[in-house]
């Protein structure tokens, strides 16, 4: 089982690296944000209940999701 969720997740990490267009070096950054969407994700284990709300016993926001990858810009004052 820990060999399939392994291998998941580095085909999704190849994904996401090259539907962003990412270099390699935001590998790890990859496969950190798969690894916690999968827990705020329902499990067929679980009985389609997601693992952070079971763990923790509160339901869980994901206002705080963003598309990985997408082009943002920084606001740098006209002082600076």
């Amino acid at each position: 089982m820990v060999e399939r969720m392994n291998k998941t997740i580095l085909e999704r990490a190849r994904n996401m690296l090259s539907n962003a267009g990412l270099g390699k070096h935001f590998w790890s950054k990859i496969v950190s944000t798969i690894v916690y969407l999968i827990n705020r994700g329902p499990s067929c284990r679980l009985d389609f209940e997601v693992p952070e709300e079971k763990w923790l016993s509160k339901n869980i926001s994901y206002d705080h999701l963003r598309v990985f990858g997408f082009e943002a810009f920084v606001h740098v004052p006209k002082e600076k």
